[in-house]
């Protein structure tokens, strides 16, 4: 699972380098990250994003990758997407979800702000979960509905010069 999750970390880093679009960091509290994630994300000219994100608790680690399209042209935005979030479910039991180790199912359905004359951007919608509880040798699919807020901030190239 951790090859797995490395593979795509190196492809949406390489997508991420040919390109010359908007970058941002962010925010996110709740989301994907549950509690919360610090993101990266990338969004391209037609409006389709790529965000990678990192939570860490005392015991607990979560990667959230996602893809997702933004629409809208000027100030106001609806932003739809779907992605996966690895979890690693340390032995501390900090945060009181299903016991789980490996990739859980993500989503985003909301509003996106982002003004193309300014560099601060804002989100907000419903962020569902999907996790699957291993318990007594059997596996049962649970549905967790969650929120996320979000902010950051755009850079346009990461490259110098552009």
């Amino acid at each position: 699972m951790i090859r797995f999750l490395l593979v795509l970390v190196f492809a949406f880093n390489l997508h991420l380098h040919a390109q010359h679009r908007p970058h941002a960091f962010g925010l996110e509290l709740g989301g994907s990250g549950l509690a919360y994630s610090l993101n990266y994300e990338h969004q391209s000219a037609n409006g389709f994003v790529k965000r990678i994100g990192l939570s860490l608790y005392p015991a607990d680690l979560f990667v959230p990758l996602q893809i997702g399209k933004v629409f809208g042209k000027r100030i106001h935005h609806f932003e739809v997407g779907a992605g996966l979030t690895y979890i690693y479910d340390g032995p501390g039991r900090v945060i009181v979800i299903p016991r789980t180790h490996g990739v859980v199912p993500t989503a985003f359905i909301g509003y996106r702000y982002q003004n193309p004359q300014r560099r601060v951007y804002w989100r907000m919608g419903f962020t569902p979960v999907v996790f699957l509880d291993y318990h007594d040798d059997h596996k049962k699919a649970i549905f967790f509905p969650w929120v996320g807020v979000g902010f950051g901030f755009r850079i346009e190239s990461l490259r110098s010069g552009q």
